[in-house]
């Protein structure tokens, strides 16, 4: 290609503007005449063409996208990844929606035990300068297909998921999120893990977001509002997060209807007959008919008195809040003394980080409020 030639390409467009259209047209990405985001495969082939330091404009409404998680990139199923410098910038938290959906379902394949995000990239994509503000996230755990065999999806939906430095996420509201496999923890906004195989991670900050509506069936616990670092696995070196922020977040944990969703343990033996299981709390498990809720034996973590099983019954004579039935296989001897209802949530982590900062969150019905500390934390305000 000659110089003059190449000189008169068009440069990559620094901003562009994606509607949920109606009328059929394409767009041309202005503002006047935005890019057509109506569909999740339209939005995701449009995410994916974008190059890096492209600021992106979403209009009002709702966005549909499979987002990303390490499974389906192995798996095969179509994602997409956001790319150093881009910015995602919505019309207001609660008009702009980014919803996730098809997660983990492709072409009549199912793949299981991802972890998606509706935002989400690979450990060694860095996105450096990264910023994604004022729009809504639904996770929609609840709705994403079902893994045949299962009464439910068999893996993981959280919100954020980007590693770079200065990567900065505002003003996002985060909702119906959570886990319902037992190999993978949810994580719902997470600025990033510091690698000792990448750059030093600097100043990540997750400010001013709303974490609310948790997934009511989950499997494992959730963390919330997250920043960490790492551990090489095979000489032990240590890479901390340098200057990361948690900075007035808002996090509650609550169930529909206010309901606390506290880990419950059993005050006698629970019992088993036909199918059914028994689970006597110390407290009222505030539960409904058809929820799922995970069951788990502490002592013996193998045998059948752990999983995610289906409340059948909450009506009893005389009436007992801490009671409720569930549908479950036959446990045969297994031991059953102690047993816990439900799992956990926990608000604000920072692992493995130097030079800190904690300041003005809030955060209601959660397990561990924070700030967790994983493995080493240095040098950080609270």
């Amino acid at each position: 290609m000659s110089l003059l030639d190449s000189l008169l390409l068009d440069p990559p467009r620094l901003d562009v503007w994606i509607a949920v259209r109606t009328d059929g047209v394409a767009g041309t990405g202005t503002e006047s005449d935005p890019y057509d985001g109506s569909t999740q495969v339209k939005f995701d082939a449009l995410m994916n063409s974008f190059a890096a330091y492209t600021t992106i404009h979403l209009g009002p409404g709702t966005f549909e996208t499979r987002g990303y998680s390490n499974v389906a990139l192995g798996g095969g199923h179509p994602t997409w990844q956001p790319k150093a410098g881009m910015k995602i910038l919505g019309s207001g938290i609660d008009v702009t929606y980014l919803k996730i959906v098809n997660a983990g379902s492709y072409n009549n394949t199912t793949l299981e035990n991802g972890l998606y995000f509706a935002i989400g990239a690979t450990l060694g994509n860095v996105v450096d300068y990264f910023e994604v503000s004022d729009l809504t996230i639904d996770s929609n755990m609840a709705g994403q297909p079902v893994t045949p065999g299962l009464g439910y999806a068999h893996l993981a939906c959280g919100a954020i998921r980007v590693t770079g430095s200065y990567v900065r996420i505002r003003r996002v509201k985060a909702i119906n999120w959570g886990t319902q496999t037992e190999v993978l923890e949810c994580f719902v906004l997470d600025a990033g893990s510091a690698d000792p195989s990448l750059p030093e991670l600097v100043n990540p900050i997750i400010e001013g977001c709303i974490c609310v509506q948790p997934h009511e069936h989950n499997r494992r616990e959730t963390t919330i509002v997250h920043i960490g670092g790492s551990e090489s696995s095979a000489d032990h070196t240590m890479l901390f997060s340098r200057g990361p922020v948690l900075r007035r977040n808002f996090v509650d944990c609550a169930f529909s209807g206010g309901r606390y969703n506290f880990r419950i343990t059993s005050y006698q033996s629970t019992s088993w007959s036909n199918g059914t299981g028994t689970f006597v709390g110390k407290r009222p498990h505030n539960r409904q008919v058809n929820e799922y809720v995970v069951i788990t034996n502490p002592n013996f973590p193998a045998n059948k008195w752990n999983g995610l099983f289906k409340i059948t019954n909450i009506t009893f004579v005389p009436p007992d809040p801490n009671k409720f039935e569930f549908a479950m296989p036959d446990p045969g001897m297994d031991e059953h003394t102690t047993i816990l209802c439900g799992t956990s949530f926990q608000a604000l982590s920072l692992g493995m980080c130097r030079g800190g900062v904690v300041e003005d969150n809030r955060v209601f019905n959660t397990w561990i409020g924070g700030t967790i500390t994983k493995m080493s934390l240095r040098d950080t305000i609270i």
